[in-house]
């Protein structure tokens, strides 16, 4: 940002990354402690999203805002531009591969639309087979459920 706005006084930013959240950091670049940054940091953590980088790029323009009234200021423009942010849902899977009997590929079908499994491919050979991604926090129930199945076979 300071290739774009080399001019500007201050390149506030805060970010927020990995599923859980674990890495959070904000930066006043200058601005008094607190007052720019953490604003940025409430935004995104309200908005609820992660693996995110939002910088503030503030021009003086001569008018004191105060530390409230920059803590005002930065904390409205990050939630201004994470309003018109597209967002896209992405999940942690794990990978699993179900076989079967010809006869019972329904309970293969079964166990996907229960679990809500992405299908990542079929194969018909001797048997079928049905290459799966599940939600990581789904994984356990599914493999109890296959394993408590005695027609589906589950590899991992």
């Amino acid at each position: 940002m300071r290739t774009f706005y080399p001019d500007a006084t201050h390149h506030c930013y805060a970010y927020c990354i990995h599923p859980d959240k674990s890495a959070q950091r904000s930066n006043d670049d200058g601005e008094p402690s607190n007052s720019a940054g953490k604003p940025i940091l409430r935004a995104i953590i309200a908005a609820d999203l992660t693996n995110i980088l939002v910088v503030v790029v503030r021009y003086f323009g001569g008018t004191m805002l105060g530390i409230p009234g920059l803590i005002q200021a930065y904390g409205d423009a990050a939630k201004l531009a994470l309003a018109d942010v597209q967002v896209e849902e992405k999940f942690i899977e794990v990978n699993y591969a179900l076989s079967t009997e010809f006869a019972n590929e329904h309970e293969i079908h079964r166990m996907i639309s229960t679990f809500k499994a992405r299908v990542l491919g079929s194969e018909y050979h001797e048997r079928v087979v049905y290459n799966v991604a599940i939600r990581r926090n789904l994984a356990d129930a599914f493999v109890k459920a296959c394993t408590e199945n005695y027609l589906i076979e589950l590899e991992k």
